[in-house]
């Protein structure tokens, strides 16, 4: 498989630009597998990603989310919807990414 098929692999199953695809199989040597994994742990979002009404996480999630993390309702079900409604990968997110918790309650 050459190069730009690879690309195109790449591309069809994660919906990101060129650039995108390029990178990520140049820093894994141009294997597909790796290049995706490495993909998905960076959190990087896809360029070319169709856009879809993304459906709404379980309570439970959300109420995992909230409990554990101090976000608010909105800010829970917006990681969770961009981490596949995994509650882990979306508190990791939402701690990497520096957001404040709109959740806390401020105490005098």
């Amino acid at each position: 498989m050459n190069v730009d098929q690879k690309i195109q692999e790449f591309n069809s199953i994660m919906f990101c630009s060129v650039e995108q695809a390029t990178r990520f199989l140049k820093q894994n040597n141009y294997n597909v597998e790796v290049a995706i994994v490495a993909f998905l742990e960076s959190g990087e979002e896809p360029e070319n990603m169709p856009v879809v009404v993304k459906p709404q996480p379980p309570e439970l999630a959300i109420k995992q989310m909230m409990d554990s993390t101090s976000t608010s309702r909105e800010q829970a079900i917006r990681y969770l919807q961009n981490s596949y409604n995994s509650v882990p990968k979306a508190i990791n997110k939402f701690i990497n990414s520096g957001e404040e918790p709109r959740g806390l309650i401020k105490t005098e």
